[in-house]
């Protein structure tokens, strides 16, 4: 599942996103994206679509407010059989998953059944993220991960190697 929307565009990015605070633009890409899933279910003659994983990436898919996700989350599994799934994955920024609405974010990603996420961190060092227009900064990054933890989800982090301006050095300053 793409949730097209972001903070900001990375600099290694090539995902087609809408930048910027657009909630209405949001609440119109979900009742899209309802509608398209209701109208594949109803073409195969099914109720539900029946899924073995999942990945909702971006974009960022977190980057909704809390209304919208809890909107976007409860239309999914109403659509969705999680019977079988083994895996439901969230592609995220670290800066969704900070501060009170960050927590919020993560409480309703965990009582909708999602159990892993993947924190595109991209890199510790302060000096590479502002190379790449990241949104975040390394504290920010280590407060959502161990939020996440927190709130037991299993973490995956993502990390890009030998991005323009980064040194052996320090990529190993990074991975310590």
């Amino acid at each position: 599942l793409h949730i097209p929307f972001c903070q900001q565009r990375c600099v290694f990015c090539h995902y087609p996103v809408k930048l910027g605070n657009q909630d209405e633009e949001k609440d119109r890409y979900l009742t899209a994206l309802e509608r398209e899933m209701d109208l594949y279910m109803r073409r195969l003659g099914i109720e539900q679509i029946r899924a073995r994983s999942i990945l909702v990436g971006g974009g960022t898919p977190t980057f909704l407010t809390p209304a919208q996700l809890e909107r976007s989350l409860q239309s999914f599994v109403r659509r969705i059989d999680l019977s079988r799934c083994r895996q439901f994955n969230y592609d995220v920024d670290p800066g969704s998953l900070v501060g009170p609405v960050g927590l919020e974010r993560l409480r309703l990603l965990r009582s909708y059944g999602v159990d892993r996420l993947t924190i595109g961190v991209q890199s510790l060092n302060e000096d590479i993220l502002k190379l790449m227009n990241r949104p975040h900064d390394v504290q920010t990054a280590l407060e959502a991960i161990e939020n996440s933890h927190a709130q037991g989800f299993q973490v995956n982090i993502e990390f890009i190697f030998g991005y323009p301006g980064e040194t052996l050095d320090n990529w190993i300053e990074v991975m310590e």
